[in-house]
């Protein structure tokens, strides 16, 4: 079974610091920057929802400055703030959100959800049997799960069961038993609560999984029990610490045979779309989409009518069309080049645009790019990082290297995470594969065991907003499900170590990957807080750290949100050197 790692271990030790008397940018234009952007004042302005619908009453502040105000009946609100203040967002019985404000921040539209939505979190006491049960009209002494019988009167613990009859009936028809389901038990006040909390287990006659059921029938459910008892649920083990939700339907319980995989919910569910196959929630992407020719294309940008001609992502975006569909790299081109002139030296746009110079392996533009972007954003570790592996793509190994060491230089360090790993990983393979050409007198230490890192695929992604909010899924040959969640409520501790320290890049590596297996890599998105799209880089290397080196980049424009998407199919090495692609796999086995 292959294995999927973020960590390894590092050193780095006695810096010369010799060395950084030839440094890419001086240190005095880099604290003059900082200063600059840690003192900029701003507005940041928005839309705070919740289910969809506008939020009036949220308590906004800016911790820092110790302004307040409260957002308006249609959720929208405005406040003076500073680069470098927290934003914080409260509202009574949802979670709390804190954002930290970037040189970029402009807009944040928050999506705020339930605070409280836990099975466990829901407290049914009473001295007798009768007022423990909180169904209608059917009062059941037994009922049935996955490991027999248990009876109602002797059971000493809380259970509330709900009469498949008595589901409520306005909702039936939608085939979503959790909104059938709202009022019927205490937790259920937010029709969407079982889906914010996948730790939440389903007994389904006999079949557990982690996802709500959606293949029932209404009409065949006998009845819903709900088990949040530490006493009943020990029989679930770990898995049913979150609570447990008994489905008894008509037909009886299935085979045990069937269990087994129900059992473990990191089995990947075949839910994935194609990527090509999503339509875009914005005007300008969907009619780029249209343009079936270079010339329907540039027709379509030179319209007077188009209202988003100032804004650099329609070119962005037309860029990726001309690469990806059109094939044409001289309009690509022309498109980056419009979109570079309106980026108004906005970092996240030169970002996104040097991301597509990378695919197209036009190294020279994007170190330029990105040497606009150190200057912008001196203070963050991913400018170093992005400017060094651009100098290396480059073959420029020597300024490669000492860009990663003018970070060191600096005052800081590599941590255990996040970028300092990427970083770490990256100067460990230039060192070892290009040490003749740097000849650097530092002294970094090199892990023992080269051999290790043989034959592995080593995954870089990369997006160029830093408030983009997204799960990542890796598929292995056998169909087991490996996630990574990158958003604030659920990763809470990571967004704030991106913002403080300055990156919006994670790697992934495979160990031990055979060349019989296929892999697939998904997607789903939740949006950046604002109505423009994010740029994805996913950089795929194989036998990484040695001398057969290969890698491919891919580019995805982000903004349909809330929708898994297939972003990847991959297996070991191919004959040709490159990663071999899986698009039939993708397509058949794992989108049904």
């Amino acid at each position: 079974m292959c294995r999927i790692s973020c960590g390894f271990n590092r050193k780095i030790s006695r810096i010369s610091q010799s060395l950084f008397l030839v440094l890419i940018v001086s240190s005095l234009s880099l604290s003059a920057q900082h200063q600059n952007n840690r003192s900029f004042e701003k507005v940041v302005s928005g839309v705070i929802t919740n289910d969809s619908q506008p939020l009036s009453g949220v308590i906004i502040t800016d911790t820092e400055g110790k302004k307040q105000v409260t957002s308006e009946k249609n959720g929208s609100y405005k406040i003076e703030t500073t680069v470098g203040s927290t934003i914080r967002y409260r509202y009574k019985g949802l979670q709390t959100v804190d954002v930290i404000v970037e040189d970029v921040t402009n807009e944040l539209n928050l999506k705020m959800r339930a605070s409280i939505n836990r099975l466990d979190e829901v407290v049914v006491t009473s001295s007798n049997v009768r007022s423990k049960i909180k169904g209608v009209d059917i009062k059941p002494k037994v009922i049935e799960n996955t490991f027999g019988s248990l009876n109602l009167r002797a059971a000493g613990y809380p259970i509330s069961v709900v009469d498949g009859r008595n589901l409520n009936e306005i909702y039936v028809g939608q085939n979503n038993l959790s909104t059938a389901l709202f009022g019927k038990f205490i937790q259920f006040r937010n029709p969407q609560a079982i889906n914010i909390r996948p730790n939440i287990l389903w007994d389904v006659d006999g079949m557990l999984s982690f996802r709500e059921p959606t293949n029932i029938n209404f009409q065949d459910i006998e009845y819903v029990a709900q088990i949040r008892s530490l006493a009943g649920l020990v029989r679930y083990g770990t898995f049913g610490n979150g609570g447990v939700i008994v489905v008894r339907t008509k037909k009886g319980l299935q085979s045990n045979a069937i269990n087994s995989k129900f059992f473990n919910d990191k089995f990947y569910q075949g839910d994935a779309r194609p990527k090509d196959a999503i339509s875009s929630t914005l005007t300008y992407i969907n009619a780029i989409k249209k343009c079936s020719s270079v010339k329907s294309l540039n027709d379509y940008l030179d319209q007077e009518g188009v209202r988003d001609k100032r804004d650099p992502w329609l070119y962005l975006s037309a860029a990726n069309h001309a690469n990806k569909v059109l094939k044409d790299i001289s309009t690509m081109l022309n498109c980056l080049d419009r979109a570079e002139m309106l980026a108004d030296k906005n970092p996240e746009v030169l970002k996104a645009i040097a991301y597509q110079y990378q695919q197209k392996k036009m190294n020279a533009k994007a170190i330029q790019l990105f040497n606009n972007v150190a200057y912008l954003r001196p203070n963050y570790a991913q400018s170093y990082r992005d400017l060094a592996n651009a100098y290396a793509d480059h073959q420029q190994y020597l300024m490669a290297w000492r860009t990663y060491m003018s970070y060191l230089y600096h005052g800081n360090t590599l941590g255990d995470n996040g970028i300092g790993k990427i970083m770490y990983r990256e100067m460990q393979a230039l060192r070892f594969l290009h040490n003749d050409k740097i000849r650097s007198k530092e002294k970094f230490t090199m892990p023992k065991n080269l051999d290790n890192i043989s034959n592995d695929v080593r995954f870089v992604f990369e997006w160029s907003s830093g408030e983009a909010e997204f799960d990542l899924e890796f598929v292995s040959d056998d169909n087991r499900s490996y996630a990574w969640k990158h958003d604030f409520l659920r990763n809470k501790e990571r967004i704030v170590n991106e913002k403080k320290i300055g990156y919006s890049s994670q790697e992934f590596v495979i160990d031990k990957l055979n060349f019989d297996e296929n892999w697939l890599v998904n997607l789903t998105y939740y949006g950046n807080k604002t109505d423009k799209p994010c740029l994805l880089k996913m950089s795929v290397f194989h036998n990484w750290g040695t001398t057969g080196q290969k890698e491919k980049i891919y580019t995805y424009l982000l903004d349909k949100q809330d929708v898994k998407v297939n972003l990847l199919g991959f297996k070991q090495i191919s004959k040709e050197g490159l990663p071999q692609q899986l698009e039939t796999l993708v397509s058949s086995k794992h989108n049904p």
